[in-house]
């Protein structure tokens, strides 16, 4: 017979742990103290064994049973619940975390202005560090990249989203590099944000060419004599003389 809320509710420890059935191999075990933990029973290539799936209430019987269906999903198709669940827990080690891959990304591009520099690492921890920056790089799908640019195109910042995507793409190809993950889930995002609107101002008419020549001559003497006039170059000039 299932289990329910109410049974649950009803049982009380005894002075040795014992087990309550719900059905398909998941059941709940009593503990002396009265802590309440869920335990699946499955058999994978002949040998049967178990996986703890958490502690009631904090764990619900629906929730458990969630569990339980998930785990006889992986059982279908020939994979052992227990090593797949250490292979997600190896998966978020800081130096797997989107953060972390973020910022040695960013620290190997030497080539950068230090304002250019700056400039990135702040965008990052105002757009993207909240949102993704806790996920292993492993984990992350086009529609984790989608929904973070989509955020900050609904802010209107159509220039930071289109900015963001291009960085995202970069962070995803070094990941790949460095081996974390095999594919870029990030590399086809064009077209997901509204474009910025670029400014395209008129040609410069031909006739006026010599009037912007002109102009740029008289803009650079007057940089010369305002130079000139400082105290400290003029007396360098008057030295000279």
């Amino acid at each position: 017979m299932s289990l329910t809320d109410a049974k649950i509710r009803t049982l009380k420890p005894s002075d040795k742990p014992f087990k309550v059935s719900d059905s398909h191999g998941l059941y709940l075990l009593v503990k002396p103290g009265g802590s309440r933990h869920w335990y699946l029973k499955y058999r994978i290539n002949g040998k049967e064994s178990r996986i703890a799936l958490g502690a009631y209430p904090a764990v619900s019987l629906t929730d458990a049973r969630q569990q339980r269906e998930g785990v006889r999903k992986m059982l279908a198709l020939n994979i052992n619940p227990v090593q797949q669940r250490a292979a997600e827990r190896g998966s978020r080690t800081p130096d797997k975390v989107f953060k972390n891959v973020a910022l040695a990304w960013h620290k190997s591009n030497r080539k950068w202005s230090q304002n250019t520099a700056d400039r990135l690492l702040a965008s990052m921890n105002n757009h993207i560090f909240p949102v993704i920056g806790n996920l292993p790089v492993s984990e992350l799908k086009p529609r984790h990249f989608i929904d973070l640019l989509k955020r900050i195109e609904e802010k209107g910042l159509l220039e930071v989203a289109s900015r963001t995507r291009q960085h995202l793409s970069n962070i995803m190809r070094h990941a790949v590099h460095q081996g974390l993950i095999d594919t870029n889930p990030a590399a086809n995002l064009g077209g997901v944000t509204t474009p910025p609107v670029r400014r395209h101002y008129p040609a410069l008419p031909l006739e006026r060419l010599p009037e912007l020549l002109e102009r740029i001559e008289a803009y650079h003497q007057g940089r010369e004599l305002t130079r000139l006039a400082r105290p400290a170059d003029a007396a360098c000039v008057h030295s000279l003389q």
